[in-house]
């Protein structure tokens, strides 16, 4: 079985054209999932798409949310008492991957690879259950940020994104996220948080053309 390939681009040329050049130099026939593209090389990709006849799977959008990092340090992070807050290990993603929305065949293997490379942070009650999550995505944006619905309304979501923040300043890094364009509960966190939207962030799939090459397995 053949992995699914993934696609970034990000070009200073304004005008696209160098992105154009490179697009179509690649073989198109697997497909790609071209992933977090910023608006300005929309045109660029969906001219490629439309120009090789290419079937989307899917084409969706969100919004990019950037807090710098003097303004991360700022922030204060409260653990109530009753939760702890530390790195989630590798068992953790079978939980986080049970109730992820975006969850897909390869979608275990990809959070546990997330929690053994990027930094991440996960809420504990005293007796060690994992009750809120927020990873470190590939490409550096905080995502599958969840709370268990037992402990929903608690705040738990807010503390566990105070806590990654601090922990990317900590790395001298700034944060960024991206969200659903309708989660409008969670775009009103990041924004009290002080997160502010910058740019519209696309997920792009295209299927396969040529049906000798077997599906993704990813």
């Amino acid at each position: 079985m053949l992995s699914m390939s993934i696609l970034y681009s990000l070009c200073l040329d304004e005008t696209n054209s160098q992105l154009k050049r490179a697009l179509e130099l690649l073989d198109w026939r697997m497909g790609y999932k071209i992933s977090s593209f910023v608006s300005k090389h929309r045109p660029a990709i969906l001219h490629l798409v439309e120009s090789r006849r290419l079937e989307k799977e899917y084409d969706s959008k969100t919004v990019l949310y950037y807090l710098p990092r003097h303004l991360g340090e700022t922030v204060l992070v409260d653990c109530p008492s009753e939760f702890e807050l530390r790195p989630m290990v590798k068992e953790d993603a079978v939980l986080a991957d049970s109730v992820w929305p975006n969850r897909h065949v390869g979608s275990l293997f990809f959070l546990k690879r997330l929690i053994a490379w990027n930094p991440n942070v996960g809420a504990y009650t005293k007796d060690g259950r994992l009750v809120a999550w927020c990873f470190r995505l590939q490409a550096g944006a905080l995502g599958a940020l969840q709370v268990d619905k037992e402990y929903q309304r608690r705040g738990l979501g807010t503390l566990i994104t105070k806590a990654m923040i601090r922990k990317l300043c900590d790395l001298r890094m700034d944060t960024f996220a991206f969200v659903n364009c309708d989660n409008a509960p969670s775009r009103r966190m990041f924004e009290k948080l002080g997160f502010i939207e910058t740019d519209y962030v696309y997920w792009l799939r295209t299927l396969p053309t040529d049906p000798t090459i077997p599906p993704w397995s990813d």
